[in-house]
């Protein structure tokens, strides 16, 4: 589904945000608890040895052109992400929510997580570009790539999903790291009242997955972001 990184935040930014196009996927490697857990999952059970793509959070590349709502600003990249936003959340605010931190499905601008990203030393943001044959499955044309009707598809995903909470429940994020909790992650969810709730692998998946491109057997509750990006080491269905 993905090529090799391509470029990571030490390049030069000007000209890496010409070679991203909305639905792209960008990886992040946090430095904080939670990131570090995953991080630890990832190349101890996931079979990762690679610090270099070892990522923790992922999110996706939208903009106006595929997403008619008037909160974005036309020509400008956007990454569509559940996370948490605002002062602790690398102090980048949500396209939707301006001036207040949010925890949940939101939209941030790309560049300004770039950079914010870029100043710790023991953080890092890559590119994974989609490749040609599965960029042409979602616009679902040959040779050429029309924006105007993957905007009439991408909008309602983008509305179904967007501003939902960042689902925080224990038992599923373990349960999409390791099959052991799963039997029990459907019966925490309803007790919870989170079942509706996304954490950002989960997002992505179900995006890709309405838009044709993971089959409907794959359940996006079991996919972390190093699935998304070839890793994954099992089919993850229920």
């Amino acid at each position: 589904m993905s090529s090799k990184p391509t470029l990571k935040y030490g390049d030069l930014l000007e000209d890496a945000v010409k070679m991203i196009r909305p639905l792209d996927l960008v990886l992040f490697r946090g430095n904080d608890a939670v990131s570090g857990l995953i991080k630890f999952t990832s190349k101890r059970f996931l079979g990762m040895r690679s610090c270099d793509h070892v990522f923790s959070h992922i999110g996706l590349v939208v903009s106006r052109d595929i997403v008619d709502d008037p909160a974005l600003e036309p020509g400008k990249l956007y990454v569509w992400e559940s996370t948490l936003s605002g002062k602790l959340g690398q102090g980048v605010y949500s396209a939707h929510h301006p001036k207040k931190a949010f925890f949940g499905t939101q939209v941030r601008p790309l560049i300004e997580l770039i950079e914010a990203y870029d100043k710790p030393d023991d953080t890092a943001i890559a590119i994974f570009p989609l490749d040609s044959s599965t960029r042409r499955k979602i616009y679902k044309i040959n040779d050429i790539f029309e924006t105007e009707k993957l905007n009439d598809a991408f909008t309602p995903i983008f509305t179904r999903y967007n501003d939902r909470r960042y689902d925080a429940n224990p038992c599923s994020l373990l349960g999409a790291m390791f099959p052991f909790f799963r039997c029990c992650r459907s019966t925490a969810e309803k007790g919870m009242d989170t079942e509706d709730w996304l954490f950002c692998s989960e997002l992505v998946a179900h995006v890709f997955q309405d838009l044709g491109v993971l089959h409907k057997s794959v359940n996006p509750k079991n996919v972390v972001p190093v699935d998304l990006i070839g890793y994954d080491r099992e089919h993850k269905r229920d």
